[in-house]
């Protein structure tokens, strides 16, 4: 039988991890944690403006036209980032749709973001695109 003085430790340690464990969930709700060679990032998910593949890598280029580059693939940060205001409109690049700026269309549609950033956008993705962030558009 484990004293009552115990199962009050055992509860408060709990508590706290609990308590910090949120905390820390917080933290991270709007940041991309990043490893590079041999250093950790914290990004802020504000900050990024698209993430492109690099054949084993993926380049994450900031608003600061800072370039992170992760050995993990788009398609792992696709799944990271589906529900952080991120879309996957080409192979090679996924957009934060905050920094969408326009569309241009020329046979074909590229996506402009901040700085004027061409990103174009692939034929199999076109419908994600217009689905998810440009409805009003769906017949162009």
């Amino acid at each position: 039988m484990i004293p009552v003085k115990q199962k009050l430790e055992i509860y408060n340690n709990n508590r706290i991890w609990d308590q910090r464990h949120q905390v820390f969930e917080e933290f991270l709700e709007d940041k991309l944690i990043v490893k590079s060679m041999n250093y950790i990032h914290i990004l802020d998910l504000k900050k990024i403006k698209y993430i492109k593949a690099s054949g084993n890598y993926c380049e994450i280029v900031m608003t600061d036209n800072k370039q992170i580059l992760s050995a993990k693939t788009l398609k792992r940060y696709e799944k990271a980032l589906i529900y952080k205001n991120f879309l996957r409109v080409h192979s090679s690049f996924l957009i934060n749709l905050s920094k969408v700026t326009g569309i241009k269309r020329n046979g074909t549609f590229t996506i402009i973001i901040e700085d004027d950033i061409e990103i174009p956008v692939s034929r199999g993705y076109k419908e994600n695109l217009f689905s998810d962030f440009f409805n009003n558009f769906k017949n162009i």
